[in-house]
């Protein structure tokens, strides 16, 4: 049965094996050095877009956005980092001779990082290549075609609601121009007044006809009487009540004609009215239209500032003067980090098997 692990003789194991580390260490060094200094430098430059919420917007409300508006933002990483952009990007600085026949997904990954850092409202977008001045460039061509997006997207729904603004006004406006021209048809077609006065006439006209009709019914019953009394000339009396009869018969026809003349002229008169009312309303609605219209494109026109946030480059970026990777610090730090772990390990192994064979002379382990 092994003894129980003694620290002291394990930090003397160790002590007696001290070249051992520095054999592992320095070679490890050395090759994380030769190894940076090898692998091909490349430069991360980053710019930065402040997104600033619609211009019309209570400049109080603007310092107290909520988590979730911030949360919103995040729309903005995709917009930056879509696969059409980036390959316009390739294409604009001619990386695809760069790369080859590599996948845009791959490049992607490699080259473009954009990020929108949590409860800000800055968008980064960074870009990793080989040539500094080609980094700063890209970055900033992200940024700016980004902004350029936003700009375009946000004009575009303007100019969607501005359209259909239009098309609503140009038909309130053939809709006023259809009811005018029929409003002016109908007027001279037959004016309701010229009816008005014809029936104003007939109704004057019937009025007289009722008199004279009064007068020959007074003068047929005086005929009448007299016939009827026998006291003078029989003939001439029976001429008399004939042409009396004959006059009421002819006043009542008159009166009938005129009558029915009345009431034609009436319902020809309230039916016109009718039509007429029907299109002055046609009219008043048709114009009321072109008013809401008008004042809708008003509208839409003066609350543009409201549609979307504001993009602004506040960073372009600047042309590194260090390289991102390799990081030479870095490499050599964790290279001896990992050599000095895995020389422990090896050393605690071989410590281990030493025990469990009982080879352990203590003289061995002593600290002279």
């Amino acid at each position: 049965m092994s003894d129980p692990f003694n620290p002291f003789e394990f930090a003397a194991f160790l002590r007696s094996r001290w070249r051992l580390f520095a054999v592992t260490c320095g070679v490890a060094v050395a090759l994380a050095a030769v190894a940076s200094l090898i692998l091909p430098k490349r430069y991360t430059a980053t710019a930065m877009i402040l997104i600033s919420p619609p211009a019309g917007n209570d400049p109080r409300a603007a310092t107290s956005v909520s988590p979730i508006y911030l949360e919103s933002l995040k729309t903005y990483e995709r917009i930056a980092s879509n696969d059409t952009l980036f390959v316009r990007a390739l294409d604009h600085f001619d990386l695809r001779r760069t790369y080859g026949d590599a996948p845009v997904e791959t490049l992607k990954r490699r080259i473009l990082k954009v990020a929108k850092p949590v409860n800000t409202q800055i968008l980064e977008m960074s870009a990793t290549l080989g040539d500094p001045r080609v980094a700063q460039a890209f970055a900033q061509f992200i940024a700016e075609q980004t902004r350029e997006a936003s700009l375009s997207m946000d004009q575009a729904g303007e100019e969607e609601l501005t359209r259909e603004a239009r098309r609503t006004l140009d038909r309130a406006q053939t809709r006023f121009a259809n009811a005018e021209h029929a409003r002016s048809v109908f007027a001279e077609a037959e004016p309701v007044r010229t009816l008005e006065e014809k029936l104003l006439n007939a109704s004057e006209l019937r009025s007289r006809i009722e008199d004279d009709l009064t007068g020959a019914r007074t003068e047929l019953a005086d005929a009448a009487q007299k016939a009827a009394s026998a006291s003078g000339d029989e003939a001439w009396e029976k001429k008399q009540l004939g042409a009396a009869e004959a006059k009421v018969k002819s006043l009542e026809a008159q009166e009938r004609a005129v009558t029915m003349q009345l009431e034609a002229q009436g319902t020809v008169l309230e039916k016109r009215k009718s039509e007429g009312e029907a299109l002055e309303s046609e009219l008043i609605a048709a114009r009321s239209e072109i008013e809401s219209a008008k004042a809708k494109v008003n509208d839409i026109a003066s609350s543009s500032a409201f549609h979307g946030e504001r993009l602004q480059i506040i960073d372009p970026g600047i042309v590194p003067q260090q390289p991102s990777s390799p990081n030479l610090w870095l490499n050599l730090a964790a290279a001896l980090l990992i050599s000095i772990t895995m020389t422990l390990v090896i050393a605690a192994v071989q410590f281990g098997k030493r025990n469990l064979l009982g080879a352990r002379p203590e003289r061995e382990y002593s600290f002279r």
